[in-house]
């Protein structure tokens, strides 16, 4: 947790408040680029400028879709879209808005063919290499290829936008009876971020400067995490979370009072996590849960708090998901841009 990060949906990494949280807290940030794009990037894109510093890593989905494992992961999808669970997601043809721009590289030729008959994309008449895709379809979709290759390639998928971290956890159910209890764990106002302004280069300094820090802190929400998740007995939760929350609000100010000091400014924000409970089916309360653990207040009358929601899915975690090796999926703030 906390170590390489695989960023979905979009092509472009944002140059925004969010690039800072992701640069501050992970290790590597990796976009899903096609070569076709890649080439394209201009030098003084900041994602070039992370390439340079070892922050970011380009990951071109050719490596994975054009070979055998491509094809065995569009077969597993297309089951996914006819399945029941998905197929209520995709309005019917006549009212199906396709808003979604994605590169046609991050599909196989043969799943393209499929989703043609499906009616579930149009060509981008301004080019050719772009495909305009119906919106549930697309989120569900990069949702499932954002697992896959963060799941080859042990990396932990991040994203910026709610509505495709909500495709991504319909991506990863394997409909069934069964039900999964999946936990939305917010860790609110408990984020020391720099503001925008803030040089991305400043913040690869600090880092090197205060890997100590950084390290006790990650280590902190790491055990918060893995504690949640091996919970077999959902009303432990909130005990479980009162018992660390000295610790994390003690790392959190070491890591806000650090940047002050060497001037970087902040703002406190949230971070959220969705992970799948060992909770025996049989043990799973219906309904959603909400807890919320008070820190109190960190500084200017913010207070920060440890929620968590509770969603239920129909289905089990499927056998592809990244989920059943890696726990861990992690949301942001919302931005709109190309795929």
């Amino acid at each position: 947790m906390f170590t390489d990060a695989l960023y979905y949906p979009y092509i472009h990494i944002p140059d925004n408040l969010w690039l800072r949280r992701a640069i501050l807290y992970w290790d590597k940030i990796s976009p899903i680029v096609p070569y076709d794009v890649e080439s394209q990037i201009p030098d003084n894109h900041v994602s070039k400028q992370l390439r340079e510093e070892g922050s970011l890593e380009f990951i071109n989905p050719e490596e994975i879709l054009y070979h055998d494992e491509g094809r065995e992961l569009s077969n597993m999808f297309l089951d996914l879209m006819n399945s029941d669970l998905i197929k209520e997601k995709i309005p019917p043809v006549g009212e199906r808005d396709y808003t979604q721009r994605i590169h046609r590289d991050k599909f196989s030729m043969g799943i393209l063919t499929e989703f043609e008959k499906l009616k579930l994309y149009n060509q981008d008449k301004g080019n050719p290499r772009w495909l305009l895709f119906e919106l549930n379809a697309a989120t569900i979709y990069m949702g499932f290829l954002a697992s896959a290759i963060a799941r080859k390639k042990s990396i932990e998928p991040i994203t910026d936008d709610k509505l495709y971290h909500d495709g991504f956890m319909l991506s990863q159910i394997s409909p069934s009876k069964n039900v999964t209890s999946i936990i939305s764990l917010v860790f609110d106002n408990l984020l020391p971020v720099p503001v925008e302004e803030i040089p991305v280069k400043d913040l690869i300094r600090f880092k090197r400067k205060h890997e100590r820090e950084l390290l006790a802190f990650r280590k902190v929400i790491r055990n918060i995490l893995m504690s949640v998740s091996n919970v077999t007995d959902e009303n432990e939760i909130k005990t479980l979370l009162e018992g660390y929350k000295d610790n994390l609000k003690e790392s959190m100010l070491i890591i806000d009072k650090k940047l002050s000091e060497n001037k970087i400014r902040t703002i406190f924000n949230l971070l959220e996590s969705s992970l799948k409970l060992s909770v025996p089916e049989a043990a799973v309360v219906a309904g959603a849960a909400s807890i919320a653990v008070p820190l109190g207040a960190i500084a200017f009358g913010t207070n920060a708090a440890i929620k968590i929601g509770k969603v239920l899915f129909e289905g089990r975690v499927a056998k592809h998901s990244i989920l059943e090796s890696n726990p861990y999926t992690y949301l942001y703030s919302v931005r709109k841009e190309l795929i």
